[in-house]
């Protein structure tokens, strides 16, 4: 942990000064005039930081989900809720029925 009332003189000091921003909420510049460090400086570890940390990006897979349902509405007074993963012939056999019920 970094004593707050030293400037950081090492790179890892001034990581660990970024990553004690990013907890504190605080904006970049309040951070600097109550660290009493120069505000250019920090930038530029900053940028460091952010680039150290791009390459520990994970990326996961993220599936659509299918539509929820398709409706059909049956001679204006029954309507049918179908799943998007219908099974055909099922939903062929039941508008057949559906049809000879008219």
């Amino acid at each position: 942990m970094i004593d707050q009332t030293k400037v950081p003189n090492t790179r890892e000091d001034w990581l660990e000064m970024v990553k004690l921003w990013k907890e504190s909420g605080l904006t970049k510049k309040v951070f600097c005039r109550e660290m009493s460090i120069k505000s250019s400086q920090f930038s530029y570890y900053c940028k460091i930081y952010r680039d150290q940390n791009k390459s520990n990006l994970n990326f996961v897979e993220v599936k659509a989900a299918p539509s929820a349902t398709l409706s059909l509405k049956l001679c204006g007074q029954h309507e049918l809720a179908i799943p998007s993963d219908f099974d055909e012939p099922t939903l062929l056999r039941l508008l057949s029925v559906a049809n000879k019920v008219q």
